[in-house]
């Protein structure tokens, strides 16, 4: 039976064990940020952090990175070779017997709460089927729907609705959830026909993890920027819902009436490019690899302002990092984006797929530099205001405490 306790701070928390099952890349920003605000809050609490282990993991959540001893971080084996794709889902992803000795470890640890952050196949299945005598559950639901990605190998299809019904299967096992945006309690609620009082919504969890200046690495392929551009950043995996087209479609109309010498566009993270660019090729700046953590900083650093041409989306950490520089962002209305971005003041909103309204608001940062400064000066505040440890350490405080 689940516990009917009306939320998680029902339960006297004392011990907190939090799982990070995919906490690389951008997600690892989700579990770093829970793990810091946590260390820094007032609450007398033990935090037990379950990982995968891979060279990434063993970087981000290093000991010498807490400077308190009430976190403990242990890191399970797992094969992160991305040519053994197949074996990894079949020994680790899909294995039960991986699950199991998941939550053996968690059972010694004996948590009042345990939090499921990353919203991994793993961290699903565990949490339905394990451990049921720890009653204080809770997961992160990062997706409330499916993306609609087109282009995708089939491995990838079929594994994203096994994924998807193995979620819907699940998480009715499971007594809480938390979500990254108020609007996705909805969501959530009609695709998994959730109850919505046991779903708890955030700010989305999301803090820089800062690399020190000495160990930042400027990208190679930023050697062919031209300081007298505007520079605009596309960053993040390459995926059919990001719309790339349409900013590549706004940037080329633009450069038909006199803008192809006053803009250059970075386009920074993994994945095939799947539209043409050839209209714009010659600036284009393109990073087409797995963007380390010590490359972050230089490639914000380097652009004037950010855009986020989704056709569809629940959230994105995105918008945190362009803040933490000081860059505007250009979004779209869908998912939770609208709730990151004011608009107007640390960025603007258009609708999805308008080549015509991006084409207008990427022509109007161009122009007016000085407003691109003011909307970063207030990106950097709105940072402050609601990302920081301490803004979201109130945020977790609902939840947790």
């Amino acid at each position: 039976m689940l516990d009917k306790s009306a939320s998680p701070h029902s339960h006297n928390l004392k011990k907190i064990c939090l799982l990070g099952m995919e906490a690389w890349g951008g997600m690892a920003q989700i579990p770093y940020t829970i793990l810091k605000t946590l260390e820094l809050s007032d609450e007398q609490i033990d935090i037990y952090f379950i990982t995968l282990r891979s060279q990434e993991t063993e970087n981000i959540y290093h000991p010498s990175r807490f400077s308190s001893d009430r976190i403990r971080v242990f890191f399970l084996p797992y094969e992160t070779d991305l040519g053994k794709k197949f074996r990894r889902l079949l020994f680790y992803v899909y294995n039960p017997l991986y699950h199991f000795q998941v939550a053996r470890l968690i059972k010694k640890i004996n948590p009042h709460l345990i939090h499921y952050s990353t919203g991994s196949i793993i961290e699903v299945m565990t949490a339905a089927f394990f451990n049921q005598d720890i009653k204080a559950k809770m997961i992160t639901i990062h997706d409330p729907r499916p993306h609609d990605e087109a282009n995708q190998p089939w491995l990838k299809r079929i594994n994203n609705l096994i994924y998807f019904l193995i979620r819907k299967l699940c998480l009715r096992r499971i007594p809480y959830f938390h979500v990254n945006a108020s609007s996705h309690i909805a969501e959530a609620k009609t695709t998994f026909n959730l109850c919505p009082s046991r779903i708890f919504a955030t700010h989305m969890i999301s803090n820089v993890i800062e690399v020190p200046s000495e160990q930042k690495i400027w990208p190679a392929e930023l050697d062919s920027l031209k300081s007298d551009l505007v520079k605009i950043l596309f960053f993040g995996r390459i995926r059919s819902y990001k719309g790339i087209e349409y900013l590549i479609g706004a940037l080329g109309r633009l450069f038909q009436v006199g803008f192809h010498d006053r803009i250059q566009l970075i386009i920074a993270g993994e994945g095939r490019l799947y539209c043409d660019y050839s209209a714009i090729r010659d600036r284009v700046v393109l990073i087409n690899r797995y963007i380390e953590n010590y490359e972050i900083g230089p490639i914000f650093t380097a652009s004037d302002f950010v855009v986020l041409p989704y056709t569809a989306a629940t959230q994105t950490g995105i918008v945190s990092l362009a803040y933490f520089y000081a860059k505007p962002v250009i979004g779209t209305r869908v998912g939770g984006i609208p709730e990151l971005i004011v608009d107007g003041k640390t960025g603007f909103l258009i609708r999805a797929k308008d080549i015509h309204a991006l084409e207008e608001k990427i022509r109007y940062l161009v122009e007016n530099p000085q407003k691109v400064k003011e909307m970063g000066k207030a990106a950097k505040e709105y940072y402050h205001a609601h990302y920081s440890f301490e803004s979201l350490g109130r945020e977790l405080s609902k939840i947790y405490f």
